[in-house]
């Protein structure tokens, strides 16, 4: 240990080159001291180079690939003898091992033992599978090499008896719950990230902790050589058992863990990098740190990267080039995102856009399309049902969840007969109409695509069950490969949506089948009148999911009602000509286009109060901050021109 210590007061590359490893008598002459030429410099810069190439080939002689005949190999002691690194060992692995190593090295003088023991260290790129060490036996000292496993079993224990300890805490089984009680809440300010920096760092499980991010990073850097057909079976051993560890921290430990731990680790000496993501108090942020998830985003940054394709997976380098585009170049959010007329364009700017969801409270999981899907009742309905649901969306299709939530409130009240929506085609027997959800889905029957694969089926169209699939008629290009084969649903008219709509179905590039729909996409989000042979989507979602309603007459009971029901949101229905005059513009006294929209959260600016807003042609993910006078004369003004005169806002919990 004594030899440790004194190779870590020397441990910045510097003094360790200069000091430890290139010293000699020559090097402090007074001529080289003296050097003012440039002459002087180059030469000093030579001896700088011989005597790093000479250390490297004496680790490579000695340690590295020592001839069996020059070397002594050593895994049994006696109970006399005592075993450490050897000053050029140390020396070695300090030189060769990556930054954060050497800072954690610093802090954790046990440290190089754990990463040794976790075969973390390499030299000139490869795994040190064997150390040099200094054996004592009373007087005498002698110097042989030593597999790490024999030498940690005759070292570790005895010298590093705490961190030996604690490793028991860092195995397999018992990782979820040990990083679960050690990583602390996410600081919100300066103050306390460097408070939880100076607790960490005196942390006695620093090596352990810090063990993790390295291994998985490293294990991920090595996987790509595994193609490398040259690779030495022990080295692609080696990578292989780093992979087998690394997927036993990333199975046990959460992504928000590993992140903060990686970013604490990679700054041992640094506290004000590390504290650089926190103390910046963005909504972006809390995605990088992964306190938010990056649905939030992933549409925005798939249009940004031009990674259209659901096969191109986001990472998170990935979402750090992106947030770092939204954050230099605000006004990119209001045209990059949703495709161009699935939502109102423009969408706010991206710092209103994260200011708006750090205040927001709306669960969601997808990304729907208002517009394709042609009903703004059917849109709030399913973003409020979502809400409150706990099954998450799977569906890559814009359109089908939404349809899907509205007619699940039906089936639940067993009242699928009075569903609006019938899909149509001739048979032998005449005119046959089916109940149908718009979209696609591998799973609902009642789907677009799987009514029409049974209609096929049964009129024995095809002999055997196919998958369809439909796709819009701006889509559909006969020349592509993907569609001259299987089985498409294209809309004759380019405009179709769901109603009063005909379709093709084409069978491997040829038309097989004409269908069309039938039926009113009439929904009413609230009542609007008293003798309705239909249900509104607002008193279904309350009989079905059992959620309970609080009138919202004022600004104040606003506020109290999102207070104290956290997991509350309100919605309502207001005149679209007053939330957003720009684009309804009130030609005639008396128009009104109702527009139903969610409030999730409000915040004073200047004794003003803005409201998380999101109406049903707003994309799901980029709420605006709309004024309450602005909502509230939205609200009044329906309220005076609706069939029932009704105030229709409500806090649902």
């Amino acid at each position: 240990m004594k030899t440790l210590l004194q190779s870590l007061q020397k441990l910045s590359i510097k003094s360790i080159i200069l000091g430890s490893v290139l010293a000699g008598p020559s090097f402090f002459q007074n001529q080289i001291l003296a050097q003012t030429t440039q002459e002087n410099q180059t030469s000093l810069l030579e001896t700088f180079e011989e005597k790093l190439n000479a250390f490297q080939n004496e680790v490579n002689e000695k340690i590295l690939n020592p001839p069996s005949d020059k070397v002594t190999f050593r895994q049994n002691f006696k109970d006399e003898e005592s075993i450490e690194l050897s000053k050029r060992q140390l020396n070695a692995i300090i030189l060769y091992s990556e930054q954060d190593y050497t800072e954690l090295f610093h802090v954790n003088k046990c440290s190089i033992y754990t990463l040794l023991k976790n075969r973390l260290i390499r030299i000139n790129n490869r795994p040190l599978l064997n150390v040099e060490t200094t054996i004592t036996s009373g007087s005498s000292t002698s110097t042989a090499l030593v597999p790490i496993d024999a030498f940690l079993a005759h070292y570790y224990k005895s010298n590093c008896r705490l961190s030996f300890k604690q490793s028991r805490l860092f195995e397999k089984g018992l990782l979820k719950d040990t990083f679960k009680k050690l990583t602390p809440k996410f600081p919100r300010n300066q103050t306390q990230c460097l408070d939880q920096y100076k607790d960490l760092k005196s942390n006695i499980n620093l090596d352990h902790i810090c063990s993790a991010p390295y291994t998985i990073e490293l294990a991920d850097n090595l996987s790509q050589k595994l193609r490398d057909n040259s690779l030495s079976i022990s080295e692609r051993s080696y990578i292989n058992s780093l992979r087998r560890q690394s997927k036993t921290y990333t199975d046990e430990i959460s992504d928000r863990d590993i992140l903060y731990f990686k970013n604490f680790c990679s700054n041992l000496s640094r506290e004000e990098l590390f504290c650089k993501n926190y103390s910046k108090q963005d909504f972006w942020s809390l995605i990088i740190n992964k306190q938010k998830s990056p649905d939030y985003i992933e549409v925005r940054c798939r249009n940004i990267l031009a990674k259209s394709s659901e096969e191109d997976n986001l990472k998170d380098l990935d979402y750090l080039k992106c947030i770092s585009l939204l954050r230099k170049e605000p006004n990119r959010c209001m045209t990059q995102g949703p495709a161009t007329g699935s939502v109102l364009y423009p969408m706010p700017s991206c710092h209103e856009i994260s200011e708006t969801l750090k205040i927001s409270r709306l669960k969601n999981n997808f990304n729907d399309c208002p517009r394709n899907i042609g009903n703004y009742a059917i849109v709030n309905g399913s973003r409020v049902i979502k809400h409150f649901a706990t099954n998450d969306i799977k569906s890559k299709d814009c359109v089908f969840p939404s349809y899907e939530k509205i007619y699940g409130l039906y089936l639940e009240s067993d009242e699928e007969d009075k569903w609006p929506l019938r899909i149509c085609y001739n048979s032998n027997n005449g005119k046959k109409c089916l109940p149908f959800i718009p979209g696609n889905s591998k799973e609902n029957y009642n789907a677009l695509n799987m009514v029409v694969a049974n209609a096929l089926f049964q009129t024995k169209i095809v002999s055997t069950r196919i998958k369809c699939e439909q796709v819009s008629k701006k889509q559909f290009n006969p020349l592509r490969l993907k569609y001259k084969a299987g089985c498409w649903i294209v809309p004759q008219e380019l405009a179709c949506r769901s109603e009063s709509c005909k379709y093709n179905v084409m069978i491997d590039n040829r038309k097989a089948l004409e269908i069309w729909s039938e039926g009113s996409l009439a929904f009413d989000y609230f009542k609007t009148k008293y003798n309705s042979s239909d249900a509104d989507i607002h008193s279904r979602i309350l009989s079905v999911l059992n959620i309970k309603e609080q009138e919202i007459n004022s600004l104040t009971s606003l506020k109290f009602f999102l207070d104290n029901k956290k997991n509350g949101i309100i919605h309502g229905q207001g005149c679209a000509e007053d939330i957003y005059p720009s684009h309804y513009q009130l030609r005639k006294i008396g128009i009104c286009t109702p527009m139903p929209f969610i409030i999730d959260g409000y915040k004073e600016i200047n004794n003003n109060t803005y409201l998380s807003f999101r109406s049903a042609m707003d994309d799901i993910n980029s709420p605006r901050s709309v004024l309450w006078a602005n909502a509230f004369t939205a609200l009044s003004r329906y309220s005076t021109l609706s069939p029932l005169r009704n105030w229709e806002l409500y806090g649902l919990y």
